[in-house]
This record gives C-alpha cells, sequence and structure tokens, in this order.
C-alpha cells in the first residue's frame, strides 16, 4: 500500500509501503484560486503544474516536466486524464466518501488497478490517503499514478 500525506497548509508526501519518501510535492496558493505544484524526487525537480481550484473544468497545466515518459492531460469523456504513450490514467472519484472512507478508484485503460481510502481525515497533521493496488503494475506507471492522485487531490484539505 502506498500513502499520500496531505500536510495541511503545506506540502504533501508520496510514500512507499514502508513508510519512505518517494515524491514531495511543494504546493504553492495563489491569490487567484490558482495552485502550483512542483513534484521533486530526490531533490531533483520532476515536474511543475498548475491549476485554478475554482475553475474545475479547465485543464491541470504542465509548465515542466523532466519525467522518463511524457506526459499531458486531455479531456476525455468528460474526465481530466492523464495520458502516456497512448496509455490513459483516470481518476473516478466516489460520493460517498464522507460516509464510508472510500475516496476514488484509479483507472488504467478503463481498468481499475487501485482503490484510494481515506486513511485519516480529521488530524492536526493533515489528511492521510492509503493507495490499494490490485495488481502489479509498471513501476513508471505505479508512479504517474500516484502523481496524479496529488495532482487530483492537492486542494481537498480546502487550502
Amino acid at each position: 500500500m502506498n500513502k499520500i500525506k496531505i500536510l495541511l497548509y503545506g506540502d504533501i508526501l508520496i510514500l512507499d509501503s514502508e513508510g519512505n519518501l518517494l515524491i514531495k510535492v511543494k504546493r504553492v496558493f495563489k491569490w487567484n484560486s490558482k495552485i502550483a505544484l512542483d513534484f521533486y524526487k530526490n531533490d531533483i525537480l520532476l515536474l511543475k503544474t498548475s491549476h485554478y481550484s475554482l475553475l474545475p473544468f479547465i485543464l491541470e497545466k504542465i509548465e515542466y516536466q523532466n519525467l522518463d515518459r511524457k506526459i499531458n492531460f486531455q479531456k476525455i469523456q468528460g474526465k481530466e486524464t492523464l495520458v502516456v504513450d497512448g496509455t490513459k490514467i483516470k481518476i473516478n472519484h466516489k460520493l460517498g466518501y464522507l460516509i464510508n472512507k472510500d475516496l476514488c478508484d484509479v483507472l488504467i485503460d478503463d481498468r481499475v488497478i487501485a482503490n484510494v481510502k481515506i486513511e485519516s481525515r480529521f488530524s492536526l497533521e493533515g489528511i492521510v490517503l492509503g493507495i490499494f493496488f490490485s495488481e502489479e503494475i509498471n513501476y513508471q506507471i505505479r508512479e504517474l499514478c500516484l502523481i496524479n492522485l496529488a495532482i487530483k487531490y492537492s486542494d481537498i484539505d480546502g487550502d
């Protein structure tokens, strides 16, 4: 199980199953509802993106990427989808998360490969998401799934 820790008013930490840091995401909130995200792995900048939290129909903008495989965001069947080499990584949000902690499913080419649960939501530390992968997938694709989740829920703490 991977975890995403969203620190209140701070950074996002993507952790492996042993709790080791995989990726650190620095969040910058602008006055005009723009959220800028900088993704670092071992202090190397991998990706810079931004979006407007008050304009959900606008796609995530990639400002810089230093990834092994180039990614882009497309609107497919009305949903923002991360696309890499023709592979589509999509997040299906579940509305029942307020009751049962099931937040969303992660799909690759319309096949569910992971379930995301809210591990803790009322903490001084922040919000913790647990990602349960149902099958083994390529490490790079798994990392992109985690990046996509961090982007999608970058403002879940209400900032």
